[in-house]
């Protein structure tokens, strides 16, 4: 968060990052939803076989708040670089999803005021760390996509999660919306002449559904 701020010149850094630290004390201290959790769980992780999905990537495994694995499906996919914008309503059910599987080992969950809360705290937390390992790459207008791979611009992709934390945390992390509401000001002004990737867009294998072609070409 300081590298953002030294570099965008932004004024809230220092109470967004008092804020952050209270939500990460928060959710560290609520031992009861803690999990183990693979970490990564991106799409291009996991495999849908006939007894269910398996993962395949759990480097980034560890013991956790289940918070910051459901942020994977609010956001959508805190920390992968194959990350598009998702159609209307897919996160919302996606999440919903999520908590029904994982109030069975986690009782009342669901039902808990907090949780989404908590949610949206994690997805604030994921985009903070984000922004370290991106801002570099997208003041340089890199494409986030291994080789030979298609992704989405850095700077779409940071404007986009700003703009969701922004949004989502402005009542419950006034602090930290506040940060990414004016590194979104910033970003937009300073890479207006690239407009064309500042957009992210949708998710190629959504489109290719809804035109009737197969994804794979």
């Amino acid at each position: 968060m300081e590298h953002l701020v030294d570099v965008a010149g932004l004024r809230s850094g220092r109470a967004a990052v008092a804020q952050a630290l209270d939500v990460v004390d928060e959710l560290r201290h609520d031992t009861d939803r803690h999990v183990l959790g693979p970490g990564d769980a991106c799409p291009d992780n996991a495999v849908l076989t006939p007894p269910g999905v398996r993962l395949l990537d759990v480097e980034g495994a560890g013991v956790r708040h289940v918070a910051y694995e459901a942020a994977y499906a609010a956001e959508p996919f805190s920390t992968c670089w194959c990350v598009f914008t998702p159609p209307a309503g897919l996160t919302e059910a996606t999440l919903t999803a999520f908590t029904r599987e994982a109030k069975r080992s986690l009782p009342g969950l669901a039902a808990d005021p907090r949780w989404p809360r908590q949610v949206r705290a994690a997805v604030a937390l994921w985009v903070l760390s984000g922004t370290l390992w991106l801002l570099d790459g997208a003041v340089a207008d890199r494409t986030m996509a291994p080789e030979g791979r298609t992704g989405p611009a850095f700077r779409a992709l940071l404007l986009h999660r700003w703009g969701w934390v922004a949004r989502a945390c402005a009542e419950e992390l006034p602090d930290v919306a506040a940060l990414c509401e004016e590194a979104t000001v910033w970003a937009r002004r300073s890479w207006a002449p690239a407009r064309g990737r500042l957009e992210l867009p949708g998710y190629p294998a959504f489109g290719a559904a809804r035109s009737g072609r197969d994804p794979a070409n």
